[in-house]
Parts: C-alpha cells; sequence; structure tokens
C-alpha cells in the first residue's frame, strides 16, 4: 500500500483515539460533577436498596456508564420529580443502544418534544410524547 493510502487511515486511527479519550474524559468529568453515581450510591440518593437498582439495571429499566471498571448510573435517572416507572419505560423503549446514545437521548432537546430534553418534557408529565421520541430515536 503506497503511503499517500495509509496516511488517512493513520489520521483515522489518531481521530478515533481522540474521541476515545474525549468520552473517557467527559465521563470523568460527569463524575466528578456528580452526574454519574456509582451503583451504591445511586440507591442511598433514591432510597432504594443495591439489589433493587440491580434488578431494575438487569431488567433494563435502568441503565449505567461504565468508567474505569465501575458502572454509574446518571443521577438524572433517579430524580425525584420524575415518576420511575416512566423513566423505566424510557429506557426499556431505549434498550438496544448503547449506554452512552441513551444519556445523550435524555439530555438533548428534542424538536418533537418542542425544544425540551426527555428529562424535562418527563417533569412535564410528557411520557407519551416522550416514548414516542424514544421509540423514533431507537428505530434509526
Amino acid at each position: 500500500m503506497s503511503e499517500r493510502y495509509s496516511e488517512p487511515h493513520k489520521r483515522w486511527n489518531e481521530w478515533l483515539e481522540q474521541g476515545t479519550s474525549v468520552v473517557e474524559k467527559n465521563h470523568g468529568e460527569q463524575v466528578r460533577l456528580g452526574k454519574l453515581l456509582p451503583i451504591s450510591a445511586f440507591a442511598k440518593r433514591t432510597g432504594r436498596s443495591v439489589a433493587e437498582v440491580a434488578t431494575d439495571l438487569a431488567e433494563r429499566r435502568l441503565f449505567c456508564i461504565d468508567f474505569e471498571s465501575v458502572a454509574y448510573v446518571p443521577v438524572f435517572l433517579g430524580d425525584p420529580t420524575l415518576q420511575r416507572s416512566g423513566v423505566g419505560a424510557v429506557v426499556t423503549a431505549l434498550a438496544d443502544l448503547p449506554s452512552e446514545t441513551k444519556s445523550k437521548f435524555f439530555t438533548t432537546p428534542k424538536g418533537s418534544l418542542g425544544g425540551q430534553t426527555p428529562v424535562e418534557a418527563l417533569k412535564n408529565g410528557r411520557l407519551t410524547a416522550v416514548l414516542r421520541a424514544a421509540e423514533g430515536f431507537a428505530e434509526r
């Protein structure tokens, strides 16, 4: 293979490594800011047992993000102003997507939700609209 064709491969690998480090840095920042909690801390904060949280993770009603060999749960999933069953239904609708993608779904404004994030829409009682948005998002 000529150098001309191998150069883009080298750059692509560099970009992939940079992207991975950005994601890891972002997770580290989220942990530091308390936006991602270890399972035990999430359980304590939500007044549940670790076993209950583990069951919800296993049954795909919650999700976790692995960072440095520790499973972290996004704190917004335990927001006391959100109905737990509604959050679980939305997470279930996104079940086959990677955890980072699910997290991004919940925290990114959606046109179909009038510019609100799914978390904001859930706080406003718009579960049906959020479920519809999640199903459309998962189909892409």
